[in-house]
């Protein structure tokens, strides 16, 4: 650094009077007069140093928001939106207030938050299934592709299924479509379940019932519970891409203004990617850190991988606004708590594997309140119903039945969920459904029973001989139709195939899938069909 002139002028008084005592003196102050003012120099150079650098911050902190903004405006793409805001907020030093407040405003702009929200809803739907191979991914998403539509005029209320895949959403619609159309007081001067003068009308009321028990009551206002449905722009996105880059979230509160805009969006659900804009609707409104929590160790995407099938979380929040994995009652203990089915269901559900011994269903879906059920097969959902009311069970009835809490209290001692407990485990069974028994009452009885593993069967035959499966004032016959929303083979149409039901048969467990299925509802049970193809 070159010299500054307080240094010369000093160099020249000290040299000028070496030997007077007072130009001595004089040299000595002006020495320290001139250190102080280089000490200030450069005190001063360095604040105007760090002036200019935070000055720059603020700048290059200004720049890489506009530039933000910019990126913003010139993407639609959800995903990309989402990075750009993320990126942008994690790279700040929070002591810097000016870059953080800029920060915090762009990543609260409402369009920026809809973006991350519907992501989240995508993620906990597909999870990493659309990242797979780009075949495997494109028909799968070719299956999803579609809308409710009724196969009309051969069946104006049921609905079709083009291909395998969202059957976990359309049966579950079409059961509570049925509950409307046949046991709705709203309906009866509406025609007949099977030829209503408008179906469409009652597909509205049906999805508001569904996305309202999703809701659950939950509510920050007063004007009713919070719902959430989708919308997109244009109307028919061209592919799953722009499908979810033009995603809108719809937030309405109260019943009225649900079934409004379902019905100012109903050409929407009715067309290409309805069915996923609904499902989409239910997790939105349900709320993505409910979904996570009620599924618990078992968090999986509700879509399955490798083949696109729906979970059996995606089946219970279309069934019964929870998204439980289990089908049990309630809590069940297995050394950690398993949190089942809380209530009895308005649907029921009855599936392939409780005949096969892998799940045993609980009463709140095996009896529901409306005598119609879906159908769980090893591959597909469909359903079975009837108009005969008096296979409905009564909320007040569901757990009186002493067979049914036998099973409830057996169940939850059940660690594998394959229906047996051991020997073991039978006095705590036995003294909760209030058997007073001495030990060697209960060793005779496990030995009755099987021994040292007992299966739910063996336990029921012995500690209630003469009683039924819950189907003590089930009428000896009863007809039920049969709904699988895949058309027909021979005719190219979705049809309801019709079924005589009886009771009081020999027990003849028949060749088709569906009788040991009904079976594990009713039994004994036969049943005469009016066409040989009942496929579940």
């Amino acid at each position: 650094m070159m010299k500054c002139p307080a240094e010369d002028d000093t160099s020249e008084i000290a040299s000028g009077a070496k030997n007077n005592d007072d130009a001595s003196d004089a040299t000595t102050v002006h020495s320290t007069v001139d250190v102080e003012s280089k000490e200030n120099d450069a005190n001063s150079e360095k604040n105007s140093a760090e002036t200019d650098n935070k000055s720059k911050d603020a700048q290059n902190s200004t720049i890489e928001t506009r530039s933000a903004e910019v990126q913003l405006a010139e993407t639609t793409d959800a995903s990309r939106r989402t990075e750009i805001i993320l990126s942008r907020t994690s790279s700040i030093d929070t002591d810097d207030g000016l870059a953080l407040q800029a920060a915090l405003e762009l990543s609260t702009k409402p369009l920026d938050y809809v973006a991350v929200q519907t992501r989240e809803v995508i993620d906990i739907c597909w999870g990493n299934l659309l990242r797979i191979t780009p075949d495997s991914v494109q028909e799968i998403q070719n299956r999803w592709r579609q809308g409710f539509k009724f196969c009309s005029p051969q069946e104006p209320t049921a609905l079709t299924q083009d291909a395998g895949g969202p059957c976990g959403v359309i049966a579950p619609v079409q059961a509570h479509l049925l509950k409307r159309l046949i046991f709705d007081s709203l309906q009866s001067d509406s025609g007949s379940w099977r030829q209503p003068l408008e179906a469409t009308l009652v597909l509205v009321e049906c999805l508001a019932d569904m996305l309202e028990r999703c809701a659950d009551g939950k509510s920050t206002r007063d004007d009713g519970f919070k719902a959430v449905i989708l919308a997109t722009t244009p109307e028919q996105p061209v592919d799953f891409d722009e499908f979810h880059r033009n995603m809108v979230l719809q937030t309405v509160y109260g019943r009225d203004a649900l079934v409004r805009s379902i019905r100012e969006n109903l050409n929407q659900f009715q067309h290409d990617f309805g069915v996923l804009k609904f499902l989409y609707a239910c997790v939105a409104t349900h709320g993505c850190a409910n979904v996570k929590s009620e599924q618990g160790i078992d968090e999986e995407p509700l879509i399955s991988t490798p083949f696109g099938h729906a979970t059996q979380s995606l089946v219970n929040i279309m069934l019964t606004g929870s998204a439980t994995p289990h089908v049990h009652d309630g809590v069940q203990d297995v050394g950690m708590l398993l949190q089942g089915v809380r209530e009895q269901s308005d649907i029921g559900y009855l599936t392939i594997l409780e005949a096969l011994h892998y799940v045993n269903v609980g009463t709140f879906l095996k009896s529901p309140r409306y005598p119609i059920w879906l159908i769980g097969s090893e591959t597909h959902f469909s359903v079975v119903f009837s108009v005969d009311n008096r296979l409905a069970v009564d909320a007040s009835l569901v757990d009186e039945n002493v067979v049914d809490k036998a099973k409830r209290v057996f169940l939850a001692k059940d660690g594998t969920g394959g229906g047996f407990i051991s020997a073991a485990d039978l006095p705590g069974v036995l003294a909760e459904l209030g058997f007073d028994k001495s030990p060697a009452d209960v060793a005779s009885l496990a030995a009755r029973m099987g021994g040292d593993i007992i299966l739910l069967t063996q336990f029921l035959d012995v500690l209630y001989p003469n009683a039924t499966d819950g189907s003590a004032d089930v009428p000896s016959d009863f007809v039920i139709y049969h709904y699988n929303g895949i058309a027909s083979p021979g005719t190219g149409a979705v049809t309801y195939a019709r079924g005589v039901a009886k009771t009081v048969s020999p027990r003849d467990f028949g060749t088709l899938p569906i009788m040991k299925v009904l079976r594990t509802k009713w039994n004994p049970l036969d049943c005469e069909w009016d066409r040989d193809d009942v496929k579940i």
